[in-house]
């Protein structure tokens, strides 16, 4: 008698070997704009938010009054008095669509080591990282098109303003950080600041400041204890730069969302429903979308899914629309902005 054919051909066992297929990243640009949406004094009221969503099909403004001069004259007291009307704007508020969707086949998981919660884990687990990057590359933007061009104060000629960046000489590495409290002041913007820089400014930070701290004979605790930090890898260093990163005035930014009518009323069919779910892992608010059907899935997997000729299928759907709010500038050439782009210099 031989035990030959009922031997086991294959041992398997449950282990995460996998778990670095899918990979979070840094998303510092999103952390920055959540961070000041959700300040008591921040410049996104609930108002705002209130509108944001009840704005969907239609346009969302917010008026706006221009800066004036406001001239103090060395005369005693006229019998006219003169002035002019302020003049305001509509501030367009821009929404930019993101979704995503995936469909999941139970039958095929049958006699499958795969579970399907551990498929749909892992889909979405993808997705919620993607969206997260995606939304990071747009929060940098809003704060690349809206960095400020005017430097009043370049304290002494130490820093320059070079295509709206701010550059630090390597000889200036260790006291920029400190140096864009002074920066901001001489463009009158005095508060906390936050700084989201790239994994070249990270090592800065933590080798030039963190280990340098009280009690070292380099002290540069000043330079980050009145600051938050936010790191991305959606910022790149340009040429002749070693370390790059925004500074940011606190309550500064923010950003509204918007959902589908279907998904705020949460609307259902027979097999079709709608509703408003926070994000895992991003902590963000996101319309749900879902249904399931009969399809012949026979050709989903190859041989192993051949006899699933009638099969039902469930498909899962998230839709937001995000606007990043950055300040309004009647005059970006000749009023400072209170987002700064600082840089480095290698040499």
């Amino acid at each position: 008698m031989s035990l030959i054919n009922t031997r086991l051909l294959n041992f398997r066992a449950e282990s995460p070997v996998d778990k670095w297929e899918t990979r979070a990243s840094n998303y510092g640009f999103l952390d920055l704009f959540q961070a000041q949406t959700n300040s008591g004094t921040g410049i996104i009221t609930q108002e705002l938010k209130d509108k944001a969503i009840a704005a969907v099909g239609s346009s969302l403004e917010i008026p706006v009054i221009d800066k004036e001069g406001f001239t103090i004259q060395n005369v005693t007291q006229p019998v006219t008095i003169a002035g002019d009307p302020s003049t305001s704007q509509l501030y367009a508020v821009t929404f930019i669509n993101y979704y995503f969707g995936f469909r999941m086949f139970p039958a095929a998981h049958m006699n499958n080591e795969i579970s399907l919660q551990r498929e749909f884990n892992r889909k979405l687990q993808g997705y919620i990282y993607s969206m997260l990057s995606s939304l990071d590359q747009a929060a940098a933007a809003a704060l690349e098109a809206d960095k400020t061009q005017v430097l009043a104060d370049d304290l002494g000629g130490r820093y320059t303003l070079t295509a709206n960046v701010v550059v630090a000489p390597l000889a200036e590495e260790g006291a920029v950080v400190g140096d864009v409290n002074p920066l901001f002041t001489g463009n009158d913007y005095m508060g906390p600041i936050h700084m989201v820089g790239n994994p070249s400014f990270e090592s800065h930070v933590r080798n030039k400041l963190l280990e340098q701290g009280q009690y070292n004979t380099a002290d540069k605790t000043y330079q980050y204890a009145d600051k938050t930090f936010h790191f991305s890898n959606n910022l790149a260093n340009g040429v002749g730069h070693k370390a790059t990163f925004f500074a940011v005035q606190g309550d500064a930014v923010g950003m509204v969302q918007q959902f589908s009518p279907d998904a705020i009323l949460g609307h259902s069919t027979h097999n079709h429903a709608w509703d408003l779910d926070v994000l895992p892992i991003a902590n963000l608010p996101i319309g749900v979308y879902q249904y399931d059907d009969a399809i012949n899935g026979a050709t989903l997997n190859g041989a192993a899914s051949a006899h699933l000729t009638a099969t039902k299928m469930e498909a899962y759907g998230f839709h937001t629309a995000v606007a990043f709010i950055t300040p309004y500038n009647s005059d970006p050439t000749t009023i400072a902005s209170s987002i700064m782009k600082v840089a480095i210099a290698t040499t």
